[in-house]
């Protein structure tokens, strides 16, 4: 923090400040805000992955969808008592699909490095 012309660093008078202080910490300020719009639009594209996965097409959620009560209630209509079919034909087996892996999160820009008056 700038002050009276002193720099304060946590709360830690770090000395006079300069024309030099000055530039460094407004360049630092400019690759933060770049930082963290690059983080931000991590963020967005790695949540909406995520909610594709989940209720897109063939997400996740709509998988789940499909089991025999599922598979009942379209068999017998609406009206129908679903835990308590006529009849219910037994399936074969469907061998279980191989797990989805995890997706690989994106890459964040490494931190900037801190003007040279914040280092101890």
């Amino acid at each position: 923090m700038f002050q009276d012309g002193k720099i304060y660093v946590n709360g830690v008078l770090k000395g006079e400040a300069t024309k030099e202080n000055l530039e460094e910490i407004k360049v630092y300020n400019e690759k933060m805000r770049e930082w963290t719009k690059a983080l931000h639009s991590n963020m967005f594209e790695t949540m909406k992955r995520i909610i594709d996965d989940m209720f897109g097409d063939h997400g996740s959620f709509w998988q789940n969808l499909s089991g025999p009560f599922w598979k009942t209630v379209k068999a017998y209509g609406p009206d129908s008592e679903p835990t308590k079919p006529a009849t219910s034909p037994k399936e074969p087996e469907k061998p279980e699909k191989p797990e989805k892996p995890l997706p690989k999160l994106p890459e964040t820009m490494p931190l900037p490095e801190p003007p040279s008056f914040c280092k101890p």
